[in-house]
């Protein structure tokens, strides 16, 4: 019952590191080191998925008229526009 809710902060942390490798991106001389590999890591190739897992376990809890779990309305929010940022520059870095 309570994975969800980690699962979404996790999303959350995720969504931050894309944000953040976004910006890291952009920059001219971007700076090097562990940490903004691990950024870039957790934003490029864990963000999309690990949203995709909590919304798609979310649908599918209202869906199947389980018991809806409280997820925090602010974080989801979050997720969700991020989680359409980066399906937008998935869809771009493929063309």
């Amino acid at each position: 019952m309570h994975v969800l809710k980690v699962l979404a902060r996790v999303a959350f942390l995720c969504n931050m590191c894309f944000l953040a490798a976004a910006l890291i991106l952009w920059l001219p001389n971007p700076p090097e080191g562990s940490v903004v590999s691990t950024v870039i890591v957790m934003g490029f190739l864990m963000g999309l998925p690990v949203n995709a897992a909590v919304f798609g376990w979310a649908l599918l809890r209202v869906a199947g008229k389980w018991r809806v779990q409280v997820l925090p309305r602010g974080i989801m929010l979050f997720n969700f526009i991020v989680f359409c940022l980066q399906f937008i520059y998935l869809i771009q870095r493929l063309r």
